[in-house]
């Protein structure tokens, strides 16, 4: 027996950007003409030949909700992941009193495995060069991590998919939700998307020319329409949307 495809609603918004911590400052932002294009401050990696990208400013993570040892072992990705579903939820009026936790499915997309040297290595007291691998690594670098520390925030227990697909990520985490709900899969699914700047991938795209060298001027750097367009630039954020 056939049935009619169920019809889908957004009903809450997240969104963590280098316009803004928060959807209304974003698009304060972008209504102002404000551009999220400045110099790079959160790596500490001279060497870098980029020197500007779309960095979120002013984020710290002690706000986020839950259990406070949950960040030790989250990166930069599943801080801003976690931050971002927490503004969706609550701005669709999720409590978690009222809503069982089975309920919730989540879809989420990542750039891929985001780690620097310094996260993956821990030197060995008294030892000298001696390093030895930080054991807790392997929970902080695999791109499914940022749906994890969501789920564990938040108690979803619903069904869950990762997408790794570079920056098709996060739209194909929400075409999934969407198929997953208007075919009776699931009531409620939390889609979204994360990436955070990381020297790896800046190291390997800057040695190829595509980014923009534009420094006098990194506001008016990123122009993709514009013929004295320069090149492109890596930014970070978040973005999830709460789909019924």
């Amino acid at each position: 027996m056939t049935h009619e495809p169920r019809r889908v609603v957004i009903t809450g918004l997240g969104l963590v950007s280098p316009l803004g911590l928060t959807v209304h400052d974003s698009w304060n932002s972008i209504t102002a003409g404000t551009s999220g294009i400045d110099f790079i401050s959160v790596l500490g990696c001279p060497s870098l030949k980029v020197k500007i990208a779309g960095e979120v400013k002013h984020f710290n993570p002690s706000s986020l909700p839950g259990k406070k040892k949950n960040i030790k072992l989250m990166n930069r990705d599943a801080q801003l992941a976690v931050a971002a579903t927490h503004e969706a939820l609550t701005d669709a009026g999720f409590s978690r009193e009222e809503t069982a936790p089975a309920s919730f499915g989540i879809a989420f997309g990542a750039f891929g495995i985001q780690y620097t040297l310094e996260e993956a290595f821990s030197f060995l007291k008294e030892q000298g060069e001696i390093k030895t691998l930080n054991p807790i690594w392997p929970l902080t670098i695999l791109p499914n991590m940022s749906l994890c520390h969501s789920a564990i925030t938040h108690s979803f227990q619903g069904p869950n998919i990762t997408f790794c697909s570079l920056t098709a990520s996060g739209t194909q985490a929400v075409g999934e939700a969407f198929k997953a709900i208007q075919h009776g899969d699931a009531d409620i699914f939390i889609a979204g998307g994360c990436s955070s700047l990381n020297p790896s991938y800046l190291l390997s795209l800057a040695s190829s020319g595509f980014f923009s060298a534009e420094e006098e001027n990194p506001r008016a750097s990123c122009r993709p329409f514009d013929k004295r367009r320069s090149g492109f630039l890596m930014g970070e954020g978040a973005a999830v949307i709460i789909l019924e």
